[in-house]
């Protein structure tokens, strides 16, 4: 089968490079997939740099997130050829993959590709970032990264709910379009100072929850915009100085801060738990009105051209491998 790999880790326009290698064989409590297509993540881009949790075990084939179509099954699986089913695991940028069933993200028949090839790690992370945070109906959330899938899928759900959000971005020529997905206000923090508007949008009380997936200097102005009992949840390093807060932040306001990872967010739950996280994601993604966009899609061998389309800014959803049918 077709996959692109890499032997060493490094700047993905460097070290990737388009192979021939053994279809996989499923195992005992395996299914083998037939790729629907796989997105690009800023995960996967840290994987292949070897700056991510998993680490490369070389050689090794790209790609954290995908879906497919089982095609082959291992003994002791209760699953059967044809389910449609989206996951989060290595060696995804290919025509085949091997996941543990009890991995998978089953997946309603009808739908649409766009939206289940992106349907496991952006959607049960922001599922997570929200129970985690715990903010209700009429609080005020905040997010960095504004423009992020995570981000939109947080401000759409987030709507629904009644919670109120802000979302923080470099840029704010998405602010309308980010509006329409359920955010109440959009700051840009190249031009605007993010706790004085804080505070002038929630009246001084600062909000209930933040997202942070940034850290540095970002890190640093949320803690100046915090309520009494808010809670922080650190989910991302894009920024790789350091944040820097003064114990009274803490100590006056009662606040809680804490870490969040998707994948201990999984471990954490039983089965019947992760079962109804999934089945309660499936329906919220299954409506009409929620979008999670793909801007284009590459085939495996076009992976130079994707990987320039995912750097420029401005795109609007994901860049999405599909193998050839």
């Amino acid at each position: 089968m077709k996959a692109i790999c890499f032997e060493q880790a490094g700047e993905p326009s460097r070290v990737l490079l388009l192979k021939e290698i053994e279809k996989p064989e499923p195992g005992a409590g395996e299914v083998r997939l037939k790729i629907i297509g796989s997105p690009i993540n800023p995960a996967d881009e840290m994987f292949i740099k070897g700056q991510y949790r998993l680490k490369p075990v070389f050689p090794e084939v790209a790609g954290l997130e995908g879906a497919g179509i089982i095609d082959a099954v291992g003994e002791n699986v209760d699953l059967h050829v044809g389910v449609r089913a989206s996951f989060f695991a290595k060696r995804v940028w290919a025509e085949y993959v091997v996941v543990p069933a009890s991995d998978l993200f089953l997946l309603p028949q009808n739908l649409p590709d766009e939206k289940a090839v992106q349907s496991f790690l952006n959607p049960v992370t922001s599922w997570g970032l929200l129970e985690e945070v715990g903010v209700k109906e009429n609080d005020w959330l905040l997010l960095t990264a504004g423009n992020s899938s995570v981000s939109r899928i947080v401000a759409q759900i987030s709507a629904k709910r009644g919670v109120k959000v802000i979302l923080v971005v470099r840029n704010s020529e998405n602010s309308g379009e980010l509006k329409s997905l359920g955010a109440r206000e959009v700051i840009d923090s190249s031009t605007e100072e993010i706790s004085k508007r804080v505070l002038e949008i929630t009246g001084g009380k600062g909000v209930n929850g933040i997202l942070d997936s940034v850290g540095g200097k970002t890190g640093t102005e949320l803690f100046r915009s915090v309520a009494v009992d808010a809670r922080i949840v650190v989910y991302g390093i894009l920024s790789r100085e350091t944040a820097e807060f003064h114990n009274s932040v803490f100590l006056y306001k009662n606040v809680t801060m804490k870490g969040f990872g998707v994948r201990g967010c999984l471990e954490s739950r039983t089965s019947e738990q992760k079962d109804r996280m999934l089945a309660s994601l499936a329906e919220v993604i299954s409506r009409r009105e929620f979008r999670l966009d793909v801007s284009a899609w590459y085939s495996l061998g076009e992976y130079r051209e994707a990987l320039e389309a995912y750097d420029k800014d401005g795109r609007h959803g994901k860049i999405v491998f599909r193998p050839e049918q």
